[in-house]
């Protein structure tokens, strides 16, 4: 069982620094895990090219690469991943390109907190485009049915904890959540993932610091307790 943990913040304000994360490094570095938490380019000072204020356009491409990077660089062989919101795409392409095994850079487990995931962009190449002259219900269903195939391939060696609040679930969350249902629930697939519904009493945002402009996940105890035995529960 690997005891590096790496945090991606959403890529969205105000959840998009690290400070994101800040009250839930002590709880799992109490339970022995080491906890990288990363600023993705353009923020909380973190650069690519020198460029402070790139755009998140810029990188978005490559953002799973940009972090495969920074852990080589950190000489971590190998890391779970917690990812906020549209970060759980970054965690789904690492999957996608650098597989997960008993071996890979990219742990067994994973948890993904209120995910909002392109699944057409990313498993844009795989799908491509409606043959012209045959965009309506029949390439649709074709689309759909294959966008599950492709999800399930690249999560295929996981064990995935999803955890979202509906009550506070954006259209593009609501999306998600009904994808990776639909994937984790088909008779044809055989996962190891948990969709599981929590409440603004188990984690909500609050100001990090009252002179700092940043936000926080406040997390209870309860939550980081189930996260850390999740993550405990090692390649088995």
């Amino acid at each position: 069982c690997s005891s590096d943990l790496t945090l991606l913040p959403d890529f969205k304000p105000p959840l998009h620094a690290a400070w994101t994360w800040m009250k839930l490094v002590r709880p799992l570095y109490r339970t022995g895990f080491s906890v990288i938490i990363l600023d993705m380019p353009g923020v909380g000072g973190s650069s690519m090219n020198a460029d402070f204020a790139i755009s998140q356009e810029q990188w978005m491409e490559y953002d799973w690469n940009i972090v495969e990077r920074t852990i080589s660089d950190l000489h971590v062989a190998r890391t779970h991943i917690i990812a906020l919101g549209r970060s759980c795409g970054t965690a789904l392409k690492m999957a996608k390109f650098l597989s997960v095994n008993e071996t890979s850079m990219v742990a067994t487990e994973q948890i993904w907190l209120q995910p909002e995931i392109s699944v057409e962009d990313i498993f844009h190449h795989e799908v491509g485009d409606a043959p012209p002259g045959h965009g309506g219900a029949e390439w649709e269903e074709h689309k759909h049915a294959r966008l599950l195939e492709l999800t399930e391939q690249a999560i295929r060696k996981m064990r995935l904890l999803v955890l979202h609040n509906p009550d506070r679930a954006l259209a593009g969350e609501q999306a998600t959540i009904a994808h990776l249902n639909e994937v984790t629930t088909c008779e044809r697939f055989f996962l190891e993932a948990r969709i599981t519904a929590i409440s603004r009493a188990d984690i909500s945002p609050l100001r990090a610091h009252t002179v700092l402009p940043g936000m926080c996940l406040m997390i209870a105890k309860s939550l980081c307790e189930l996260v850390a035995d999740f993550l405990a529960g090692g390649d088995e």
